[in-house]
């Protein structure tokens, strides 16, 4: 999205480009995703459940008594207290995130 304060390293001369002459058509395919449930937060629940399903609890437990969990190998975000590979993390990030698009492109699911 457009970013007064810059865009890290990231030139922002092909952001702003897109934005000035594609900012129509952006609109109008995010709006065409979120209406046919495409971009949905309940979907995105859905998928990631599926997906949970296949994981045998036993081999996760390996994995985990394996690959222990610390703030050095970026699985927990130590300032908060959350586990970025939870579920709950996940969910609440694309739900942020897809509100946060919609207010960008003015998308209010009308």
């Amino acid at each position: 999205m457009e970013n007064p304060n810059g865009y890290g390293w990231q030139s922002p001369g092909f952001f702003k480009l897109m934005h000035t002459i594609f900012r129509p058509e952006l609109r109008a395919r995010w709006a065409q995703l979120r209406q046919a449930g495409i971009i949905d937060a309940a979907r995105i629940k859905r998928w990631i459940a599926e997906y949970v399903v296949l994981i045998d609890p036993i081999i996760m437990q390996q994995d985990l008594e394996n690959w222990k969990l610390t703030g050095a190998t970026g699985s927990i975000d130590v300032s908060m207290n959350i586990e970025k590979e939870s579920v709950s993390y996940i969910m609440n990030y694309a739900q942020t995130r897809i509100a946060w698009i919609d207010a960008q492109w003015g998308y209010s699911g009308a």
